[in-house]
């Protein structure tokens, strides 16, 4: 089934914005779909927008979404539950959690409730998932991972080659992908502790699991949320860590992983590449992501064009004096 078969005439309620408007491209996304035919004879998403911010803080947004075309729109929290319980699918902002009481009345109802970023992994053709996990880190080891293998690909002169994406809770457009997403390609996700959940629950893992640290996360939830990422994966697939990490995953009887197991080494990043470190915990970052981007033969040469000119991603650590 296309996207476009899956909302073809249904009633779509997206509730929450984001924090920082994240959902707006994939609000315009939906109600783009299709031609103005098929708009015209109602086989297109009837899309609803509910965020319980006042239409003063969300008044730019939303000028922008009604000249997309929304019709619908709600801040009143006493109005979600009914309208709701009326959706054919309802998608979730990631900063909404999936167990607030207004969606309780849509559950007894039986309406399937989404993230983007596992709902665009369902509906998206059969592709290769690595997702980073872990306490700390995993922004940094996604983007490393990231932009490795897009300059690989892209400078592939095979066109038939596949491509790569990035998802992640923080930015926006994620359904929007779904536009771009052909078989076989290679997404990256960043995937926090809270969308875990959501992840299980739409018997997704990642093809290649890759943990930063559970420094943080304590023994019992360690295992719980370990387990329930891995529990999808295959013998085909892979899960890559340092030696605590994977001792962990080994020693603890609560998981029973499947995949092979991979383990990483500060010494795996060659000491004489010039890598622009901001403390100890980025060469295993480094680590890690030479480590996922080597299973998909990418030549050392470009790890290393890549990670030497890696400056960090903005809102971290940075030199002030």
């Amino acid at each position: 089934m296309t996207y476009k078969e899956f909302f073809k005439g249904k009633k779509v309620a997206v509730v929450g914005l984001g924090p920082h408007m994240e959902m707006v491209p994939d609000i315009k996304f939906l109600l783009k779909i299709g031609t103005k035919a098929e708009q015209n004879a109602g086989m297109v998403p009837a899309v609803a927008v509910y965020d319980m911010r006042s239409e003063k803080i969300t008044k730019h947004a939303m000028a922008e979404l009604v000249e997309s075309g929304l019709k619908k729109y709600s801040s009143e929290v006493d109005t979600f539950v009914d309208e709701l319980a009326l959706a054919d699918i309802i998608i979730l902002s990631p900063d909404v959690p999936a167990d607030a009481s207004f969606l309780k009345k849509a559950y007894e109802q039986k309406i399937p409730v989404e993230f983007p970023q596992t709902l665009v992994l369902k509906l998206a053709p059969p592709i290769t998932l690595i997702g980073v996990i872990g306490a700390c880190g995993k922004s940094t080891v996604a983007g490393m991972t990231y932009s490795i293998l897009k300059k690989a690909f892209s400078d592939d002169a095979d066109e038939a080659r596949a491509r790569v994406y990035q998802i992640d809770p923080d930015v926006s457009g994620t359904l929007a992908l779904l536009k771009s997403i052909k078989k076989d390609d290679l997404i990256v996700a960043r995937i926090p502790a809270a969308m875990i959940p959501a992840y299980n629950h739409a018997r997704i893992s990642p093809h290649v699991a890759v943990f930063t640290t559970f420094s943080s996360w304590p023994a019992p939830r360690m295992a719980a949320r370990v387990s329930s990422i891995l529990e999808f994966q295959t013998y085909n697939n892979f899960i890559i860590g340092n030696d605590t990490v994977i001792d962990s995953v080994r020693e603890d009887a609560g998981i029973k992983p499947k995949a092979k197991m991979l383990r990483t080494h500060v010494t795996s990043v060659p000491p004489e590449w010039d890598v622009k470190y901001r403390g100890s915990y980025d060469r295993e970052n480094a680590a890690l992501a030479v480590q996922a981007t080597e299973l998909f033969k990418v030549p050392i040469e470009t790890i290393e064009q890549v990670l030497t000119a890696w400056n960090g991603l903005d809102g971290r650590l940075a030199m002030v004096k």
